[in-house]
């Protein structure tokens, strides 16, 4: 099982797919098609991996969307920012690619000296951001942006990492259109706690990586969230938000992923006719 959890499994990629009516969404022909990635933890070199994520490269979504925890944060961010550039340069989005930062890409940690209780150490992010502007990805921190797909205008949203107390969504959503179709970026699915009478079509999230080790639903090695979720990760309800948490790609302290294969979200939003509900009790 350990073979199999460390060799086999973390890179059994699937593509988790939905098709979500949006009441937004006018035209009852449009069709938005979003990829999500979230949790890379990319480490520099790390080729499989790398070969993993290029497959992706034969889709041809409308976005990408990143939410975080793109590198891992070790002694070599640039080398390790250099490979999440390499694993998602095949990937080619009609309307952009939008990126907000997770607890990951803003420190920086040994991994031996971590364990023995070093402090982490926050580090500059500016470099991260510019050279992935540089690259064509748009970071939203605490920022929003606006885009239109086949005539339908959308909303993007995005928060800097929650799971550090980060994220501001009042300047984030500072001047954004409330009346268009509205999604939210966030590295952690806890920014429910702060999104009051804030309304989006859809929250995408990640950093629970499904439990990353899942012997069953409830029983799982860590989530990590201070939010309670009604299940590791998927599609579900909190309250009155539909959230897409995705397991995510990579691994973090444990080096490997068992009963939790790694995902991507292949999300197809569409207008909502009168019998459709948002129930996202199962997915």
């Amino acid at each position: 099982m350990g073979a199999y959890g460390v060799f086999i499994e973390p890179y059994r990629l699937r593509v988790r797919r939905m098709r979500l009516p949006v009441s937004s969404i006018r035209a009852p022909d449009t069709v938005i098609r979003i990829l999500h990635v979230t949790d890379l933890h990319l480490r520099a070199g790390d080729r499989r991996r790398v070969r993993m994520l290029q497959q992706l490269g034969s889709l041809e979504p409308d976005l990408l969307l990143l939410t975080g925890d793109l590198i891992h944060g070790g002694s070599d961010p640039d080398a390790e920012l250099e490979t999440v550039l390499a694993a998602l340069a095949p990937i080619k989005a009609r309307h952009g690619t939008f990126a907000v930062l997770g607890n990951h890409d803003h420190v920086r940690r040994h991994r031996v000296k971590g364990w023995l209780g070093q402090p982490l150490r926050f580090s500059d992010t500016t470099p991260l951001v510019n050279t992935l502007e540089a690259h064509g990805v748009r970071v939203l921190t605490n920022a929003h942006a606006s885009v239109t797909v086949r005539g339908q205008p959308l909303t993007v949203v995005g928060v800097d990492d929650p799971f550090y107390w980060l994220d501001d969504i009042r300047r984030a959503t500072a001047g954004a259109p409330r009346d268009t179709t509205r999604l939210l970026l966030a590295h952690s699915p806890d920014i429910v706690r702060t999104l009051d009478d804030e309304r989006f079509d859809l929250i995408l999230c990640g950093h629970t990586h499904g439990g990353q080790v899942r012997l069953a639903e409830s029983i799982v090695w860590h989530t990590n969230t201070r939010v309670p979720l009604p299940r590791n990760a998927g599609l579900m309800q909190i309250g009155p938000h539909r959230v897409y948490c995705s397991a995510g790609v990579g691994v973090s302290v444990l080096p490997l992923r068992l009963n939790c294969p790694p995902e991507v979200g292949w999300i197809e939003l569409v207008a909502a006719r009168d019998e459709d509900s948002n129930d996202c009790s199962r997915d």
